[in-house]
């Protein structure tokens, strides 16, 4: 019964470590643009929360038809923004998803 414990551990502790790394570090932000800046997005989640995301002239954005841009997004759309956390603890966008039908891949997000 010991091996088989140990084997279930095992399993168990390496599903938890795939799920970690799963996203590589990349967390989602959805909500409502409420400010909007050249250097970054201030969105409202669900759950009321303001989260600020910083930009660069590497963030891809994309809407319902296809390719866009910062200029696309305006104050009050949705968006859901794929980010990296980065030393110095503040979020920087990867891509941006404007428009209504914004939603992120995964359900944990802030």
């Amino acid at each position: 019964m010991t091996r088989r414990s140990t084997l279930v551990t095992t399993f168990i502790l390496l599903l938890t470590v795939t799920a970690a790394f799963a996203h590589n570090g990349v967390e989602h932000v959805l909500g409502t643009i409420k400010v909007l800046t050249e250097t970054s997005i201030t969105v409202e989640t669900p759950k009321h929360t303001s989260v600020t995301v910083e930009v660069s002239a590497a963030t891809k954005y994309a809407n319902a038809k296809g390719v866009a841009t910062a200029r696309d997004m305006k104050v009050g759309d949705r968006v859901a923004i794929d980010a990296k956390e980065g030393t110095d603890n503040k979020l920087s966008a990867l891509s941006v998803k404007i428009g209504a039908g914004a939603t992120a891949e995964h359900a944990d997000h802030k």
